[in-house]
């Protein structure tokens, strides 16, 4: 019975000789890493502006909203004491100092509203880029869906409101002020 183990071939296990290993020089570095993701994100441009595009818009709905309050607070205030003073709207009586004025009054709601606009705005595509960028309905709703939502939660915590216009005042200068600001 012949074996099924086969024979090496003469001259198969050996190295041949190339002569003497040429002299690399090696960099320290591993060429082959990968940059560190911080540094990665910064190298990229593109990133750089989707950033800036988002801090921009982000700032001027900010704006606006926080505008749109203090309008609001403002006529309601002047319409009902007779005078536009800004300062009415936080101190009806006259008591508070110089200082103080009616964008200090805004500051409670103002968080509020600010995370509820950037979260539904964010969701409805209003922070995406100029070609993708919803228009002026999607805005409109997106500001309505924003006043729904603070009025909701408003009721849900028990605030006692002797009349709702804070809600659909603010969102009729909501409307005007965000709309502009984004108009270039």
């Amino acid at each position: 019975m012949p074996s099924t183990q086969q024979q090496p071939r003469e001259g198969a296990g050996k190295v041949p000789d190339l002569g003497p290993a040429p002299d690399f020089a090696l960099s320290a570095r591993d060429v082959r890493r990968k940059r560190p993701p911080a540094l990665a994100f910064l190298l990229k441009l593109d990133n750089v502006r989707k950033v800036m595009r988002l801090a921009t818009l982000v700032t001027l709905d900010v704006f606006g909203v926080y505008m749109a309050i203090v309008s609001a607070l403002t006529l309601k205030a002047g319409l009902l004491s007779g005078e536009w003073n800004p300062r009415s709207v936080i101190d009806p009586v006259g008591t508070a100092d110089a200082s103080t004025s009616a964008f200090a009054s805004v500051d409670h709601a103002l968080k509020f509203a600010i995370l509820v606009t950037v979260l539904l705005f964010a969701r409805s595509g209003l922070y995406a880029s100029r070609g993708e960028r919803p228009g002026m309905t999607r805005i409109v709703s997106s500001l309505f869906q924003v006043g729904l939502v603070a009025l909701v939660f408003a009721v849900a915590i028990g605030k006692r409101f002797d009349s709702y216009y804070i809600f659909y005042g603010s969102l009729f200068f909501g409307v005007v002020y965000v709309s502009l600001l984004r108009l270039g």
